[in-house]
């Protein structure tokens, strides 16, 4: 696994799961409501191996490469001898799980052809999507698209997903956990970002869930909104040209839950879309003065779980 990776897998009942690793560092967390608090394990150099189970109960994990490149093994012990060992890896029709590392598609906006997953690029002014030249700190970041504004003022860039409207990837209430990885390359009082989920694919929309950076703020922040009222939380200083992973996900009916960098966890219980409303994804940079402003783009995946179908 490379740093950033994720890997959804459902524990069966009655089985132990046995986590290794060899080099690097990863976490391997519950993503499910039947994952009890305390659960989390992390596994580095010298602390090689956990093992979690017997489980009375499915539960749903997933592992997150942190730092380096890491070498897990997962071991599935049935004592009952009924699941071999590995048949727990496997998604299963009570989950969704995609992922886009930006190698893909083309540049073309409008068109729904941006990246593997076939984002709706969008724009306003001057601004485009494009590919950088890669430099020294782009090391571990493969398919780097780039949205620029321009340095025409008032401009924007955007993608979106899905691609078409209606604008629904999945509903509010649903068990959903996304990751981002993102480089605000120019920041300042004259840029804004948002990357996150909301009933339209701007920073407008009010109703919604992401991290954004507004043109006044030094910090990126956590925000909600259900229509005209919405909550914010830092999550911490905005740092032009760093690489961010951010985090967002479904904690439980109530919670929102927001990771910056694989930090501690930012929660929010208010404000939060209601049930029954439609999310799309995007991420999107503006600006407020003649010069260009870029997000850079490396990876997403979302995993949708608890699904009965």
């Amino acid at each position: 696994m490379r740093t950033g990776e994720v890997l959804p897998f459902t524990v069966p009942v009655g089985s132990i799961l046995t986590v290794t690793v060899t080099t690097g560092e990863a976490f391997i967390n519950p993503i499910s409501s039947s994952g009890a608090v305390g659960e989390t394990i992390r596994v580095w150099s010298g602390n090689p191996s956990e093992s979690l189970g017997p489980f009375a109960t499915t539960r749903i994990y997933r592992v997150s490469c942190l730092i380096d490149e890491c070498s897990v093994a997962l071991t599935l012990f049935d004592p009952q001898s009924t699941i071999g060992a590995g048949d727990a890896v496997s998604m299963g029709v009570d989950q969704s799980f995609i992922k886009d590392e930006f190698i893909g598609g083309s540049l073309t906006l409008f068109a729904g052809e941006i990246g593997e997953l076939g984002w709706f690029g969008n724009q306003v002014g001057s601004g485009s999507v494009v590919i950088p030249t890669l430099t020294s700190g782009d090391v571990d970041h493969p398919g780097i698209k780039r949205l620029s504004t321009g340095a025409t003022l008032n401009s924007s860039a955007f993608i979106q997903l899905p691609s078409t409207t209606p604008l629904n990837l999945f509903m509010s209430e649903m068990s959903w956990d996304l990751q981002f990885i993102v480089n605000l390359r120019t920041a300042g009082s004259n840029a804004r970002a948002a990357i996150g989920v909301g009933t339209t694919a701007t920073p407008a929309a009010l109703t919604g869930i992401r991290v954004e950076k507004a043109f006044a703020d030094s910090d990126w922040f956590a925000f909600t909104g259900n229509g005209s009222t919405t909550t914010r939380s830092t999550l911490g200083a905005v740092v032009a040209g760093d690489w961010e992973r951010f985090r967002i996900r479904r904690v439980d009916g109530t919670t929102i839950g927001f990771t910056r960098n694989g930090g501690t966890e930012v929660t929010i219980a208010t404000t939060i879309p209601a049930a029954g409303t439609g999310l799309c994804v995007s991420m999107y940079v503006e600006n407020n003065a003649t010069s260009d402003k870029q997000l850079d783009v490396d990876y997403f995946d979302c995993l949708v779980s608890n699904l009965t179908r």
